[in-house]
């Protein structure tokens, strides 16, 4: 019995795998037999977590699903919020730490002199504590960032990119088709016009990437069957995008689109494939899109504008004059909301004041406002490194599956897009944007590896 265990803690990779896959489909259809019952879908992740507390890669299988809706899934301590994601790095750490007891060793890729975005990260935190106006959020944040930093060490250590990102394409998949049934509930209960119409009444924010990820596997689909299964499951996620009625997702789902094109049928003899994919692709948006006067008026508005770009753009001149006011110190990680609010021009409209003043609405100005210009300018470098490595890996890679090369740089040009109008890594995905930044960097040093050792 001691030989068993022992052979269970002292792997990562020997987990049954099925287990997680079973574990998190029971997860997700719970989701649609339950209305807003959160405290039980917290309690659901966390016994699955304790279950599987043995394996650790297991563990972090099921909190790939949980980063779509762990923002959601919280309880209040006091003044602070718990929310599940940091409930499951947790977990995810117990599990690291009794695994690396039981090889007298503790499990975990060294820091390198060149992981400058981490470096980066660690040196913001140690910095804000010193400028930052309220030192409690402050601590806060950084904690959950430590979170972040350790989740990033861990995939690169215990992960093998050829397997685990396929099965992270994969299980945003499902739960993407999983939130559509959910949208679609919404829409035929409450009708058009929601915005906040997925899993617990929140934004579908994963559907724009499961489109982009099943996608990525029509295209390389050989039988016609299961490519037929694939167009239909397709037309599925992008209806249910459209109904969602975000604008931020229709327009990161079209550079991923065209990214996951131009990267496949690249050739002049595919130049013809590539514009009747364009073409039908672009008839069957705009036919649902125009279908609806509500939907219509809402896309419409990116390019003719309306109150909601209108209360971005006070967000945006709010941020301004809190970088005028803090330039070099910025008011410190975890202030962004309390300040945002207070420095609201006094003569903005009443719905800027009721409903403005809750982010930046971009990632720039997120790490402007707390960290100052160097924050600014951290941002900047973040999201260019993450797409150059990616670009990269694209067009040097000849290791690993083409599908996970051009989802890694569709997904990362798709998401730096994203970020130009809309907050990301401080504003409850930073697991996501840790997760692509840990598969991509383990990539990139593989294949510096391989380059060395051909040489």
């Amino acid at each position: 019995m001691y030989d068993i265990i022992v052979k269970n803690f002292n792997t990562f990779d020997d987990g049954n795998k099925l287990i997680p896959v079973l574990n998190t489909f029971i997860t997700c259809g719970l989701f649609l037999l339950i209305e807003d019952q959160k405290n039980l879908v917290f309690f659901i992740y966390i016994f699955v977590s304790m279950l599987t507390i043995i394996n650790t890669k297991n563990l972090l299988y099921i909190f790939f699903s949980s980063i779509w809706i762990s923002h959601k899934l919280y309880f209040e301590l006091g003044s602070i919020i718990i929310r599940l994601s940091d409930i499951m790095i947790l977990f995810i750490f117990i599990s690291w730490l009794i695994n690396s007891l039981f090889k007298k060793s503790l499990i975990l890729d060294k820091p390198k002199k060149n992981d400058y975005v981490i470096i980066g990260l660690t040196f913001f935190c140690i910095f804000s504590l010193f400028t930052s106006l309220n030192k409690i959020s402050t601590v806060i944040e950084i904690i959950q960032i430590l979170q972040l930093i350790f989740l990033f060490y861990l995939i690169k250590t215990i992960t093998d990119p050829g397997v685990d990102i396929k099965y992270f394409m994969k299980i945003t998949t499902y739960f993407g088709l999983v939130n559509a049934f959910w949208v679609y509930r919404s829409v035929l209960k409450n009708g058009i016009g929601d915005r906040y119409i997925g899993i617990l009444d929140i934004l579908p924010i994963e559907l724009p990437y499961s489109l982009a990820f099943l996608y990525i596997y029509f295209i390389f689909e050989r039988k016609n069957s299961q490519k037929i299964i694939y167009f239909f499951l397709i037309l599925f996620l992008l209806l249910a995008l459209i109904f969602s009625m975000s604008r931020g997702s229709i327009i990161i789902a079209f550079v991923m689109f065209v990214t996951i094109n131009l990267c496949f049928f690249k050739g002049s003899e595919n130049f013809f494939k590539l514009i009747y994919v364009f073409i039908f692709a672009a008839l069957i948006s705009i036919s649902l899109i125009s279908s609806n006067n509500t939907m219509s008026d809402r896309f419409g508005s990116i390019f003719k504008g309306g109150e909601n770009r209108n209360m971005r753009l006070y967000n945006w001149y709010s941020s301004y004059l809190i970088l005028k006011e803090y330039p070099f110190t910025g008011v410190g990680l975890g202030n962004d909301k309390e300040y945002l609010k207070s420095f609201l021009p006094e003569s903005s409209p009443e719905i800027v004041k009721k409903f403005g003043g809750d982010s930046p609405h971009n990632e720039i100005l997120h790490f402007g406002i707390q960290l100052g210009v160097l924050g600014i300018l951290f941002s900047i470098y973040f999201y260019f490194s993450l797409v150059n490595k990616s670009f990269w890996l694209l067009k040097k890679n000849k290791h690993y599956d083409p599908k996970i090369m051009i989802a890694l740089f569709s997904t990362t040009l798709g998401l730096s897009v994203f970020s130009i109008a809309n907050d990301t890594f401080l504003a409850g995905q930073g697991a996501f944007v840790i997760i692509l930044l840990a598969f991509i960097d383990k990539i990139y040093d593989d294949n510096f590896v391989i380059m060395k050792t051909l040489k």
